[in-house]
């Protein structure tokens, strides 16, 4: 998988629309269209901007755009931040294996 489709699958799943992941990240909804759709390559600069944004996200932001359960939500917010790491790398975790999972179903 070439970056656009990557970063076009880990919008998806995030629940972001291109405008909000473009301003997110510093660069044009024109220019993250032309990434995803394989037209352009996105620059180192870009890329690193993209896996901040994403490592900054974490479950919180997950949870909220997908109508996240408060009850959880609660829970996440009252751990210790290093279990905050944890969490959110487990979710990350998940997530890498459900697009990896799901490309070798296409």
């Amino acid at each position: 998988m070439d970056n656009g489709a990557m970063i076009r699958r880990v919008r998806y799943a995030l629940g972001y629309k291109q405008t909000e992941l473009a301003k997110a990240i510093g660069i044009s909804s024109q220019c993250l269209n032309y990434i995803e759709s394989g037209r352009n390559a996105p620059s180192s600069k870009t890329m690193a901007k993209f896996w901040k944004f994403v490592d900054e996200k974490g479950l919180r932001d997950i949870a909220e755009k997908r109508g996240g359960n408060p009850a959880i939500m609660h829970v996440y917010e009252t751990l210790p931040p290093e279990k905050r790491g944890i969490v959110d790398a487990l979710i990350k975790s998940f997530a890498a294996e459900y697009l990896l999972d799901n490309d070798n179903k296409e």
